[in-house]
């Protein structure tokens, strides 16, 4: 579904808790090493989350998913069939639960307790992405790329699509809409994880394009189709990319910068390893200082 991971500006990524001022989505089948701090926190099925969990809003978990620490939540609470707590939840809102969910440390909720199975991910999903890609198209502030495989979804998305739709022209279905990819000079600024990602204590691997936003703190090395650092962002290790490597000004990789294709390199920005690429263009400004 998700084409292309994004870490929006001032995330940063520290040895055990990731820490972002935004929603964040956790794609499917990811395992993430460290604990989550967001503004809504959206994951997905079959995720393994070993860290501490808190949202200062909402938390969504889908099918077969484990958080392996306490959970803190500002709001409301979704777990759907057969998720797993290894420690203890605390909500301010409700609690959405569906069957075979176990919270091993049991929870304290100020709001009331609704058994029933959440809607799914994957639509969730669709729906809170449509909404922001017609948000985008008015505000020019998004930056999406999705895929086109959801015929098997139609149905279940345009239900849901026909709940907000107030005129013909936000009618359109969901999934026609996603396969679309949006102009490059937009921007989505929420945490944005790909299916079956990793991120350890010592590495983040996707499959996708990975965009890393201004001001950013990650500290662990980097593989990834391709990748963009923008300015002012600080990468503590190597970046393995499959295709190019875009540096921007005034950030700092103290590592090796490796890529099949092309390594681009903005003034003022700083590498501290080695740098081997295909083509390697840099700018007057640039410091090496290996």
């Amino acid at each position: 579904m998700i084409k292309k991971m994004i870490i929006p500006d001032d995330t940063s990524i520290n040895d055990d808790l990731i820490i972002c001022d935004r929603d964040m989505i956790i794609g499917s089948y990811t395992r993430i090493d460290h604990g989550l701090t967001g503004e809504n926190i959206f994951i997905g099925d079959m995720v393994d989350i070993r860290g501490e969990v808190s949202a200062y809003n909402d938390l969504r978990v889908g099918y077969f998913s484990i958080l392996s620490g306490n959970v803190s939540i500002g709001g409301d609470v979704y777990l759907a069939d057969r998720t797993k707590i290894t420690g203890k939840l605390f909500l301010d809102g409700n609690l959405n639960i569906g069957d075979d969910v176990r919270i091993d440390g049991g929870f304290e909720s100020k709001g009331w307790i609704i058994i029933r199975d959440p809607i799914p991910f994957i639509l969730f999903i669709f729906l809170y992405l449509s909404v922001l890609l017609r948000i985008g198209r008015k505000n020019d502030n998004i930056d999406l790329i999705l895929s086109s495989n959801l015929d098997k979804d139609t149905d279940d998305i345009n239900e849901l699509n026909s709940l907000y739709s107030t005129d013909k022209e936000d009618s359109k279905d969901i999934s026609e809409e996603s396969s679309v990819i949006i102009d490059d000079r937009l921007k989505l600024d929420i945490f944005l994880c790909p299916e079956s990602t990793y991120i350890g204590d010592k590495s983040l691997i996707v499959d996708t394009p990975l965009e890393i936003g201004e001001r950013c703190i990650i500290r662990c090395n980097i593989d990834a189709d391709s990748v963009v650092v923008k300015k002012g962002s600080v990468i503590d290790g190597d970046i393995v990319s499959h295709k190019d490597i875009i540096i921007e000004e005034d950030s700092e990789v103290r590592g090796d910068l490796k890529a099949s294709g092309k390594v681009m390199i903005n003034k003022n920005a700083t590498i501290l390893g080695r740098i081997k690429a295909k083509e390697i263009f840099i700018d007057s400004g640039f410091a090496d200082q290996e």
